[in-house]
This record gives structure tokens, sequence and C-alpha cells, in this order.
């Protein structure tokens, strides 16, 4: 959940949308420029290339026509992480990747240990309630909340480790073929 900017200006197909009685945000390029901005990953579990992709309204809407089609509040998400925040209150307000006065990357740690079973551990950094409210939500995207969400969050975590274990193998390539020394 580092800092993604959004590009600008806005699909221009956005404010034609809004003006039709049952207008559609997904329309134009939108997707394009989702995937673009969030370089095809999940806003949430950073997940890459999701098989299921939702536009995620970061302020749920509630039939507000504004926020519906705001471009700033349109995010790219994977079914899992979209169902799991599925517009709680208590997700209303949590940390925006789009905005870099949220500093998200210091003001929350992620812990998930090399391990398939462990886990993750997101811990608080300072004590604002939106950095308690994305911390609890990314607890229940990457730990699961039923027993459904639990095995979809025990592929996420997989698939992570999975990642983890390709990059330490190009690290170990790297510093063997260049005869560098770890220290």
């Amino acid at each position: 959940m580092g800092h993604n900017p959004k590009s600008s200006p806005p699909p221009e197909c956005l404010a034609e949308e809004k003006q039709k009685k049952s207008g559609d945000y997904k329309c134009g390029d939108v997707l394009e420029r989702l995937k673009e901005d969030f370089r095809n990953k999940c806003y949430l579990c950073e997940s890459k290339a999701p098989n299921t992709i939702n536009v995620e309204h970061f302020i749920p809407h509630r039939g507000d026509t504004d926020l519906k089609f705001d471009w700033a509040n349109l995010f790219l998400s994977c079914g899992h992480c979209n169902n799991t925040k599925l517009a709680k209150p208590e997700y209303d307000h949590i940390l925006n990747c789009t905005d870099p006065e949220h500093d998200v990357e210091n003001r929350i740690r992620y812990e998930i240990k090399p391990f398939p079973k462990e886990k993750a551990h997101i811990t608080a950094l300072d004590e604002a309630a939106e950095v308690r409210n994305t911390v609890f939500l990314l607890e229940a995207v990457y730990n699961g909340t039923t027993p459904l969400k639990s095995i979809e969050s025990e592929n996420i975590r997989k698939n992570l480790l999975d990642e983890i274990i390709r990059f330490q193998k190009l690290l170990y390539e790297f510093y063997h073929c260049t005869g560098q020394k770890i220290t």
C-alpha cells in the first residue's frame, strides 16, 4: 500500500457518464488507466495481476453521484479486498495510498514471515484513527474474517511467499555472479 499517484486529467467519459441516469464509472479507458496507475496491482493486498478486478470506491459513494464518478475516488482492487472492505463504515476513513501526505509506508509496518501458515502482522506506527482503521482492514485482508476469506487470505500470503523466494534467489544469483560480499 505504498504511494501510487493517480494520473490526470480524469478520463473524459466520467463527466459524460455522470450525466446519465444509469451511467457507468468503468467507461472508456478508466480500467486501463487504473491498471497503469496501480501497476496492475490491488491497492490493498498488492496482488499482481489479480484474477478478479473491481473498481473500488475509496470512499463509498452510497448513492452520491459526485463520489461515484470522482476519478480520485476510483481505485483498482481485487475481488477479495473489495468484498472485505465492502462499504463497512469502519473502513470509510483509511489511509489513501494516492496521497503522499498520508505517508502510508511510514505509518504502518507489515510483518509477513516467510512461512506458509504464518498470519500477517500489521502494526500501526501512530495513533491516528485512519491508521488504526487501515490496520484493521489490512489484517482482515491478509488473515481473513470468515472461513472463505481465510482461505483467500492464505492464497494471497502463499503468492507473496513465492514472490519473496523468487526475489531471494535473484539476490543470491546476483551476489554469487558478481562476487560481492553481503555485509
